[in-house]
């Protein structure tokens, strides 16, 4: 068909799936770790996991320490959103299944989409609306199952 363009596929289109996956065992294992250790043990450890990883992967690239005070301020913000985001993952995990919860991580992926069209202009597409549209209906409809 002319003027219909073909999906573009890099290596870098695995990256969401690979975090989904991911994703998954980290609900699995905080699921099976809440029995035997606190709330906030789990993050306190996921935290210092993520650290190490980060770490790690800075070797490998041209990482610079920022100098602006304002980056600092957007780190100290992330850490501080990201740790009671944290908090409240692991207690909704330790509440009930993850087969429950899986839908709405996901929604993460969608809300990423829509932050990047206002803040940065980029345009999702028909499949990535798609994809937000199949996301959002899993999700209701595993909380309409669950009533």
């Amino acid at each position: 068909m002319a003027g219909v363009d073909k999906p573009q596929f890099s290596m870098y289109s695995f990256l969401p799936i690979i975090a989904g996956i991911f994703v998954a065992m980290a609900m699995v294992a905080i699921k099976r770790i809440s029995s035997v250790a606190s709330g906030s043990e789990i993050v306190f450890y996921f935290s210092l996991t993520g650290v190490v990883f980060a770490i790690g992967m800075a070797l490998f690239t041209e990482f610079t320490m920022p100098t602006d005070y304002r980056i600092w301020l957007m780190v100290l913000l992330m850490g501080i959103f990201g740790s009671v985001g944290q908090i409240w993952i692991t207690k909704a995990n330790q509440l009930t299944d993850a087969s429950l919860l899986a839908p709405f991580y996901y929604l993460n992926a969608v809300f990423g989409a829509i932050l990047s069209h206002f803040f940065w202009n980029e345009k999702l597409g028909v499949w990535g609306w798609l994809g937000a549209a199949i996301i959002i209906a899993a999700g209701l409809l595993v909380v309409l199952k669950k009533k």
